[in-house]
């Protein structure tokens, strides 16, 4: 079988690093492109770190994306203009009522509509100088259908990663088996 040409974006964090160190591992997998979101000169397994660009994503089957938002959105962007395939692992980020931001991790299994508090972080009270909460509820969407092809890509991905290394990866497994099961 062809080995699946593989781009990481935000190859620099913790997951772009396991990642591509999976991958390493597997016979089915070639790395040909890895970006951030910033000049970077280095090499990681003889593969220069790149900007999110057209030219750099042309040689990829498959765009494994582990950014921000913002990047993330021009990652799909690009993706869709030359019709490559993405997996989104994003951060979240929160735009708070003061402009600032806020993280909010999202735990394995999380269903749509659950909402999250961040105390301290929504309107302020009237002559009291602190602030309320900030409620977030979380919009997901699933995939109805995956083809052989999508179906293939995850279940090889399964195969390069191991409980040990990576624990939130096998459970985003099983819950992607579950899409075609039915």
């Amino acid at each position: 079988m062809k080995k699946i040409n593989l781009a990481i974006t935000g190859c620099m964090g913790r997951m772009g690093q396991q990642i591509i160190k999976s991958v390493k591992s597997d016979k089915n997998f070639k790395l040909v492109c890895i970006t951030e979101n910033q000049k970077i000169n280095k090499k990681i397994n003889g593969v220069k770190v790149d900007l999110n660009t057209e030219k750099a994503f042309e040689k990829a089957d498959l765009i494994i994306d582990f950014t921000l938002p913002k990047c993330t959105f021009q990652v799909l962007k690009i993706a869709s203009k030359l019709k490559k395939k993405v997996v989104i692992g994003t951060t979240i980020e929160i735009p708070t009522i003061d402009g600032k931001k806020a993280k909010i991790k999202i735990p394995d299994g999380t269903q749509d509509g659950k909402q999250f508090r961040l105390k301290g972080k929504g309107m302020p009270f009237m002559r009291r100088g602190d602030y309320g909460d900030l409620y977030v509820q979380v919009k997901t969407e699933v995939p109805v259908y995956l083809n052989k092809e999508q179906k293939d890509l995850l279940e090889r991905f399964r195969k390069i990663e191991n409980e040990k290394s990576n624990p939130s990866i096998r459970k985003f497994f099983e819950k992607a088996k579950s899409f075609w099961k039915n």
